[in-house]
């Protein structure tokens, strides 16, 4: 079985999602798009010799609404829908693939544990080798994140790099000074995943300072696009729930969101 993972807040139109799925899956090399390539890359699909399950990541940036439809008649492809808010997701597929993904069962992950989370840092601890971290530390990281391995992750990055930089050992005195430019980190890497038009929108919008919904459509001087077609995706730190909806007998059109896991 082939397997391909596909992130939509970078990827974002039918024809560079399914050449994207391709590659990733090791069925074709990147190469510059044709007029007919999104039924090519399709087809390509389709014609695999071995069934293929395929992640879209951030599903609900994607741009063609149609796309979910299309893969879930694809012949051999298994969709895997990762989103943020399930219910914004589905309320803008038609009614048939909004229906077929609510009929299966719902899993839903709920935000790590404090003990989860320690786990998680000690982990990255020992395989970075990391020294001078005290006892207490990893339990106050995990406190201060709130069941979100992200930003824990971020903070015990923050924290090791600011005690290196100061030559001292990692305690929990240093916590609440390196928060913030975790969180700091999270934003840009976030920013950094954005497409080009979006991340390009997003620094505009900065630029500005501020911008109200109805002039992010039309011509403004100094810069800021015209022709934006959608407003840049919201960062957001909140946890989200994984749905799997597996079609019967199949295992054909599986829908999942997530967030903590990464």
């Amino acid at each position: 079985m082939n397997t391909a993972h596909v992130d939509c807040l970078r990827t974002r139109s039918r024809a560079a999602i399914l050449e994207e799925a391709l590659v990733d899956a090791g069925l074709k090399t990147r190469s510059s798009p044709k007029a007919d390539a999104a039924s090519s890359y399709l087809a390509q699909l389709g014609d695999a010799d071995s069934p293929i399950v395929l992640t879209l990541d951030e599903a609900e940036h994607i741009e063609d609404e149609h796309l979910p439809h299309v893969l879930f008649e694809a012949e051999g492809v298994t969709p895997m829908f990762v989103v943020h808010e399930y219910e914004r997701f589905a309320a803008r597929l038609d009614a048939a693939t909004s229906s077929r993904l609510r009929t299966g069962p719902h899993i839903e992950l709920k935000r790590y544990s404090q003990s989860e989370l320690v786990d998680i840092l000690q982990s990255r601890v020992d395989a970075a080798d990391l020294s001078g971290i005290t006892d207490g530390t990893l339990e106050l990281i995990a406190d201060t994140a709130a069941g979100n391995a992200r930003e824990a992750i971020s903070i015990l990055r923050e924290a090791y790099v600011e005690g290196k930089a100061r030559d001292e050992r990692v305690t929990p005195a240093l916590i609440a000074g390196v928060r913030e430019p975790a969180m700091e980190s999270i934003r840009r890497y976030n920013v950094e995943r954005l497409d080009t038009p979006h991340r390009l929108l997003k620094h505009m919008i900065d630029d500005a300072g501020e911008i109200r919904a109805g002039e992010a459509g039309r011509p403004v001087r100094g810069g800021v696009p015209g022709r934006a077609r959608s407003r840049p995706p919201a960062v957001s730190e909140r946890p989200c729930a994984v749905r799997v909806y597996p079609e019967a007998g199949e295992w054909k059109g599986d829908a999942v969101s997530v967030d903590q896991c990464k």
